[in-house]
């Protein structure tokens, strides 16, 4: 975990819920957990609505949340050795930025 995150290290266990990221925020800035409910649900709102809409989010040291499209592709499957078409898809995608990339390292 990056040094200047210590203080969520009670939280940290490789997942964090949206409960223990409310805890965390609550903890972290000396305000109530309900508050910091409503802060991450409209932060979540708008972070779908977004997303849905097809826009890129970019969030400043953190990176960029985007839809991008996946190719129609044919799969083989081996049990009945038949081929079988999967069409394209819209999937979210996410580029860390080179500030997360390095806390990471």
């Amino acid at each position: 975990m990056p040094a200047n995150l210590n203080c969520l290290a009670k939280y940290y266990d490789k997942n964090m819920n949206h409960k223990e990221l409310q805890a965390a925020l609550a903890e972290k800035t000396g305000m109530s957990q309900k508050q910091c409910q409503a802060i991450l649900d409209v932060f979540v709102d708008v972070m779908r609505k977004s997303v849905v809409e097809g826009e890129s989010t970019q969030m400043l040291d953190l990176g960029a949340f985007d839809v991008r499209e996946k190719e129609q592709k044919v799969m083989f499957n081996p049990l009945t050795g038949k081929r079988s078409l999967i069409p394209p898809k819209l999937v979210v995608g996410f580029k860390a930025s080179a500030t997360t990339k390095n806390q990471i390292k």
